[in-house]
């Protein structure tokens, strides 16, 4: 969907994957590692000024294919173990980053459904 803020900001056209949803072995230590938790990443890439050709040509090879992005963020993500969940993050970005090979830019949020801190009701969010 393209925007514009106060005829100042450029247009730019968004596709947005919300909520991928994955069990991560996570946490700072070996036994809150051994159970995997929920995580959710969610990605937003931003195409300035011009939108991929699939706007125009209804051709999924014309643009970035999101099944194909969470299958990439999917297998490389479940199949580590982490500490951080920052560490997620910048592994997860660079992923989309090259999928969006220098015409989008990416924006993403990672947090932990569940996390293991008493009292918590929000998320950790990155």
């Amino acid at each position: 969907m393209p925007s514009q803020d106060s005829g100042s900001a450029p247009l730019f056209h968004t596709l947005t994957v919300d909520d991928l949803v994955l069990q991560v072995s996570l946490g700072c230590l070996e036994e809150e590692r051994q159970i995997p938790q929920d995580v959710r990443i969610s990605l937003e890439f931003r195409f300035i000024e011009t939108p991929p050709e699939g706007f125009y040509s209804d051709r999924l090879s014309d643009t970035l294919c999101y099944a194909e992005i969470c299958e990439a963020v999917s297998q490389h993500i479940q199949k580590k173990s982490y500490h951080l969940i920052e560490k997620i993050a910048a592994d997860t970005y660079s992923i989309a980053k090259a999928f969006a090979q220098g015409k989008a830019l990416v924006a993403l949020r990672v947090h932990k459904v569940n996390p293991p801190v008493p009292n918590l009701r929000g998320r950790h969010n990155l």
